[in-house]
C-alpha cells in the first residue's frame, strides 16, 4: 500500500482527500512494523508523513474538502477525525514538528465557531463519519491519540497554506485574497475505479461561493451516480459528445510568485487523435483561464461551466460563416436524460461573451472568447448532491482539424471592466485585460513561458512566469519525459557532427517512417565570437517555403511554423533568444533567408543562406555572440527543422536536435522548453 496506493506526494492514488480511512489502515499497518522492529525504506515512510498533511493542502477556504473523485459533498475538516489526523502526524515528528499541521490545529482548536456534538461521548469508535463542522478541542480525540499523541501541543502558530502543487496527484492550487480565493486546476492521475472522467478540470472558490464546484458523487445506487461520474458534470473538455478517456495528464509548467502565478498541463487523447492543453494565469484579481486543443481530424469542442449565470451578454452579431456548422452542432444531445437546455446562441470568433453570476454580496464577472465560431448554451442539470438543480453555462466549438481555444477571465473583484484580442494578430497570442480604473494588462506565451505586461498611470511593470517542466510528474511518465539533456564539451574551430532521423522527430499523426523518413545533419562549430551552424535537410518532395506575406487560418500561430525551416534558439547565462529563419524561395540566386526573431533578447540577428541540394537543401548559420566564449564557458542550443510536405496545410513534423522520439508537434508553434536545450562546454 505504501508503494503503490500512495503517490510520492503523499496522496492516495484515488485523490488526496477520497476515503481517508485507506491513511488510518496505513497507520495501524506502520506502527505495529515499528513496534516489531521491522524497518520500512525510508523513501515509503515520508510518502506516509506527508499524507497527514496532504488533505489540508487542498482544502477549500470555508475549510471543506474539495469534492474529487467519489468524495462526499463538502466534506468538513472541522471534526474529530481531521483533528487526530493531525495529531498523529506531530506525534511522528521530533521538535515543533510540521508547521502544516500546527496551523491546521490551530484553526481546529482555536477558530470561533459553533460547538456541536461530536458524538464522543457515546462512543469511542475508529469510523469515518461525516459530521458536521464543529469547534474542536482535544477531548474530541478518539482512542489512537489517546495513546500515542504528545502529552502537550507545540505553540499553534497562524500559518497560511499558500499556493501548493500535488505534483504526483496532478493538482496545483493557488490562494488568493488572504487564502479567500481558491483557483485550482486538476489536470493529473485520472485514479482508480473511484476516478472521474474530468482531466483539466478548473476549480475556483471565493470564501463559501463554490463557483466552479467539483460535485463529488452521491449515491452509488441511485441513477444520478452516471450524471456525477461524467465530463460533463465538471468544467472539463470533452469531444464529439463522448466522455473523457481514462488517460492521465501532464504538466508543462508551474511557478508561484504571489501577485501572479500559473500552472499549464495537456492531457493527449482524451479522445482519440486529440490533444488538450489547458493554462490558468492566476493575478491578484482574476484568473485567465484558456483552454486549446488540436487534431487530426475534425471535432466538436464542449466546455462546460458550472456557473449559474445572472446575465449572460453577447454582442448580436451572427456572421455567415457559423451557417456551415449551426444547424449540425445546434442540437445538444442529452444520453444521460438529465439536461434542460434552452436554445444556443451563435458566438462569432473573437466575440467576448460576457457572463455575470451573483450569490448574495459576491459577484463573478466572466468573459469568454473562442478563437472559432461557437454556440453558448444556458443548460440545467442536477446540482451538487442533495442540492436542487442548477443552471450553467456550455460553450460549443466545432473545428476542423486546426487548433483552438477557449479563453476566459473570471474576476472576483469586479476590477475587471473589459476583455480584448487582436484578430488581425496571426498568433493570436495575446490577450489584453482592462481594468475599470484605467490600467491594462496584456497577458502572452513567451519562449521562456508566460509574460504579464502591466501598465498603470504611465508605468510600465513586467512579471516573468517561468517553471516549465520537461514532462509528466510522478512514477507515470512516459520514457521521453524524463530523457536527460544533452551536454558536449567543444573544442574552438573543431565541429561537432548530429544526425537527425527516427528518434529525433517530433510527430503528427503520421510516424517518422510515414513521414518518409526525414533526415537533418548538422554541423556544430564555436568560435569565440560566433557559432557556427551547417545545416542539410534531406526530405522526399519540393520545399513549402512560406512567404513573407503568409497568412495562417488554421492555427493561432505565425504562418512560418507551417513551412520548412529552422527554429533555432541560443541560452547562456544572461538569457535567450530564438529566431525562425525561412529560405526565401522567390531569392535562391543569392541564397538569401528570411529571419524572423520570436522570443527573448533582441541580439544581432543571426547571418544565413541556404541553397538546394539532392533530396533537400543545405543551410549555413551564423550566430554573433553578446559575449565572448571562453574556456569553461556553457551555453544552450536548441534547433528544430520543420518538415513539411506540399499538399498539406499544417507542418507534419520537426527533426529536433537533442531527440524528441515520442513526443507531438501538436500546439508547440514556435516555442520550445529552454530547459530541455541541449547544454555544451567550451573546454579549449
Amino acid at each position: 500500500h505504501l508503494a503503490n496506493g500512495l503517490l510520492a506526494d503523499g496522496t492516495w492514488y484515488e485523490g488526496e482527500n477520497y476515503h481517508l480511512f485507506a491513511h488510518r489502515g496505513l497507520w495501524y499497518s506502520v506502527a505495529m512494523a515499528e513496534a516489531s522492529g521491522v524497518e520500512l525504506p525510508r523513501d515509503l515512510l515520508h510518502r506516509f508523513e506527508e499524507g497527514f498533511a496532504t488533505p489540508f493542502l487542498s482544502s477549500l477556504p470555508d475549510m471543506t474538502l474539495p469534492s474529487r473523485r467519489d468524495s462526499q459533498y463538502a466534506i468538513s475538516l472541522r471534526q474529530p477525525r481531521f483533528a487526530e489526523l493531525c495529531e498523529l502526524g506531530l506525534a511522528r515528528q521530533a521538535g515543533d514538528g510540521d508547521v502544516r499541521l500546527r496551523g491546521a490545529l490551530r484553526r481546529l482548536y482555536m477558530d470561533d465557531v459553533p460547538r456541536r456534538d461530536t458524538g464522543r461521548a457515546q462512543s469511542t469508535a475508529d469510523v469515518e463519519r461525516n459530521l458536521a463542522g464543529t469547534h474542536l478541542t482535544r477531548a474530541d480525540l478518539g482512542w489512537r491519540s489517546l495513546l500515542f499523541a504528545r502529552p502537550r501541543l507545540p505553540s499553534l502558530p497562524a500559518a497560511t497554506l499558500g499556493s501548493v502543487l500535488l505534483d504526483a496527484q496532478g493538482l496545483a492550487v493557488f490562494r488568493r485574497a488572504k487564502e479567500r480565493v481558491y483557483v485550482a486546476l486538476d489536470y493529473g492521475a485520472s485514479g482508480g475505479g473511484h476516478g472521474h472522467p474530468d482531466r483539466l478540470n478548473v476549480l475556483l472558490s471565493d470564501g463559501e461561493t463554490r463557483w466552479l464546484d467539483d460535485m463529488g458523487t452521491g449515491s452509488y445506487v441511485d441513477p444520478s451516480l452516471h450524471w456525477y461520474r461524467s465530463t460533463l458534470a465538471h468544467n472539463a473538455p470533452l469531444f464529439n459528445g463522448y466522455q473523457q478517456q481514462r488517460v492521465d495528464g501532464e504538466l508543462l509548467a508551474f511557478e508561484e510568485q504571489g501577485n501572479a502565478g500559473w500552472a499549464c498541463a495537456r492531457a493527449v487523447d482524451l479522445f482519440p487523435g486529440i490533444l488538450a492543453m489547458r493554462t490558468l494565469i492566476v493575478t491578484t484579481d482574476y484568473v485567465l483561464d484558456e483552454l486549446s486543443w488540436e487534431g487530426s481530424k475534425s471535432a466538436v469542442m464542449d466546455l462546460p461551466i458550472h456557473v449559474d449565470p445572472a446575465a449572460v451578454t453577447v454582442r448580436r452579431f451572427i456572421p455567415n460563416v457559423l451557417t456551415r456548422f449551426y444547424e449540425t452542432a445546434a442540437s445538444l444531445k442529452d444520453t444521460l436524460g438529465v439536461l434542460n437546455a434552452e436554445q444556443g446562441r451563435a458566438l462569432a470568433a473573437y466575440t467576448t461573451a460576457r457572463i455575470t453570476a451573483r450569490d448574495g454580496a459576491r459577484v463573478l464577472d466572466a468573459f469568454l472568447i473562442a478563437s472559432h465560431p461557437a454556440i453558448l448554451y444556458r443548460a440545467s442539470a442536477p446540482g451538487a448532491p442533495g442540492k436542487r438543480r442548477t443552471a450553467f453555462i456550455l460553450i460549443r466549438v466545432p473545428t476542423a482539424g486546426e487548433t483552438a481555444w477557449v479563453r476566459t477571465v473570471l474576476s472576483w473583484s469586479q476590477s475587471v471592466d473589459a476583455v480584448r484580442m487582436n484578430p488581425m494578430n496571426p498568433r493570436g497570442a495575446d490577450t489584453t485585460i482592462e481594468h475599470r480604473d484605467g490600467s491594462h494588462e496584456r497577458l502572452r506565451h513567451t519562449t521562456n513561458g508566460y509574460c504579464i505586461t502591466r501598465v498603470a498611470e504611465g508605468t510600465v511593470s513586467v512579471i516573468h512566469l517561468g517553471g516549465l517542466t520537461s514532462g509528466k510528474q510522478g512514477a507515470t511518465a512516459p520514457e521521453f519525459a524524463n530523457r536527460p539533456t544533452l551536454f558536449a564539451e567543444m573544442v574552438f574551430g573543431t565541429p561537432l557532427v548530429f544526425d537527425l532521423s527516427r528518434d529525433d522527430y517530433r510527430r503528427s499523426e503520421e510516424s517518422w517512417e510515414e513521414a518518409t523518413r526525414p533526415t537533418a545533419h548538422v554541423h556544430l562549430t564555436c568560435m569565440p565570437n560566433e557559432l557556427i551552424l551547417e545545416i542539410t535537410v534531406h526530405k522526399s518532395g519540393p520545399f513549402t517555403f512560406t512567404g513573407v506575406n503568409a497568412n495562417n487560418p488554421y492555427d493561432n500561430e505565425h504562418p512560418d511554423v507551417n513551412g520548412d525551416g529552422v527554429q533555432l534558439y541560443h541560452a547562456d547565462p544572461r538569457g535567450a533568444t530564438a529566431w525562425m529563419l525561412v529560405p526565401d524561395s522567390h531569392a535562391n540566386k543569392d541564397g538569401s533567408v528570411r529571419a524572423r526573431h520570436i522570443e527573448g533578447w533582441d541580439l544581432p540577428r543571426p547571418h544565413a543562406s541556404w541553397h538546394p541540394v539532392d533530396g533537400g537543401y543545405a543551410m549555413t548559420v551564423r550566430v554573433p555572440l553578446a559575449r565572448q566564449l571562453q574556456t569553461g564557458s556553457v551555453f544552450s542550443l536548441g534547433l528544430v527543422v520543420n518538415e513539411k510536405p506540399a499538399g498539406r496545410e499544417r507542418r507534419r513534423g520537426q527533426l529536433v536536435l537533442g531527440g524528441a522520439g515520442g513526443e507531438f508537434v501538436y500546439l508547440r508553434g514556435d516555442r520550445e522548453d529552454l530547459d530541455r536545450l541541449p547544454r555544451f562546454r567550451v573546454i579549449s
